[in-house]
């Protein structure tokens, strides 16, 4: 049986797949194995998410971003992916997560790696941190390696890293060239519910070339058909550059996720303007913390000196 990469072309390698005859253009698990694709599932580092048509993506534990994101945060839990318990029971996933984060703090072993992984699967579209953020600086620039060894690819990434963006700036600025490779596009998104990237954020990001993402409860506000209707279908807008992108030129609303998101947000942004039940919890979880703390120190205080005694 013909597979998928005896149909390979180089004039095809823009599209998501390279299709035979009847084989649909987003399969389901079942038409992976039944079409001769079970190797595209056996690349070590990558995920294939079904919302994408089984995309690939390169995903880090949620720790990553967690401590950064508010979204994550013990006292709100609106993160997606933070509220999904595959992310903590599956042992799979886990060890994906785990490899990959081993993996991206070795910089070289990772462009090396990625990019052979990338070529083998053959396809035109790539997702880095569906879960997940950058760390530092260093490891964006492995990403801009990545993308840059894979030109016939268009990628995009999600990050809430504004410090690091603030680092590529600064070297953009004193170099006077352009970082981000062209086959990129950087979302940004905030962790803030209902709130954008500041204008003058925006602004002051705007000569890298980035997207902007944000929020909402609105479906009327939202432009990302996905976050709504769970399936991307033809849609690749996250994966231009805000220049190429036909509806969302650079500004992504996203539909919140689950059932309990609009009194979560409600809560979060309660919290952020100093009122509400939220901020007493939070005050009052940081105190216990505190406390908890002090009372272990001053139990080991107390065991060294009954040590030091004997």
């Amino acid at each position: 049986m013909q597979t998928h990469q005896d149909h390979l072309t180089e004039l095809d390698q823009k599209s998501l797949f390279v299709w035979c005859d009847n084989v649909p253009l987003f399969p389901d698990h079942e038409n992976v194995k039944r079409y001769g694709l079970t190797g595209l599932t056996k690349n070590r580092s990558l995920s294939y998410n079904s919302k994408l048509g089984l995309l690939p993506c390169y995903d880090l534990p949620l720790g990553t971003c967690a401590d950064l994101c508010l979204l994550s945060h013990k006292n709100f839990l609106i993160c997606y992916v933070g509220n999904n318990q595959q992310e903590n029971i599956n042992p799979d996933r886990k060890a994906i997560l785990s490899h990959n984060l081993a993996m991206i703090r070795r910089p070289d072993q990772f462009v090396k790696t990625l990019t052979y992984e990338i070529k083998k699967s053959n396809f035109g579209f790539f997702r880095f941190f569906e879960s997940g953020d950058v760390e530092n600086y260093e490891q964006l620039k492995a990403v801009f390696k990545v993308c840059n060894n894979c030109e016939f690819v268009n990628f995009s990434l999600f990050t809430k890293r504004g410090d690091i963006l603030d680092q590529m700036l600064t070297e953009q600025t004193q170099t006077r060239k352009k970082i981000k490779p062209e086959n990129l596009n950087i979302i940004y998104s905030t962790d803030r519910p209902e709130i954008p990237i500041h204008p003058a954020e925006q602004k002051k990001f705007k000569i890298l070339g980035l997207s902007f993402g944000e929020i909402s409860a609105d479906e009327d506000r939202t432009t990302c058909e996905a976050s709504k209707t769970k399936h991307c279908d033809l849609c690749r807008e996250c994966f231009l550059t805000p220049k190429n992108q036909k509806k969302n030129k650079g500004k992504f609303v996203f539909l919140g996720h689950g059932k309990n998101y609009t009194a979560r947000a409600e809560k979060l942004k309660n919290y952020l303007a100093g009122t509400g039940d939220a901020l007493q919890t939070v005050q009052n979880h940081a105190k216990t913390q505190n406390q908890t703390k002090t009372s272990t120190q001053t139990r080991t205080t107390a065991r060294t000196a009954r040590k030091a005694q004997n």
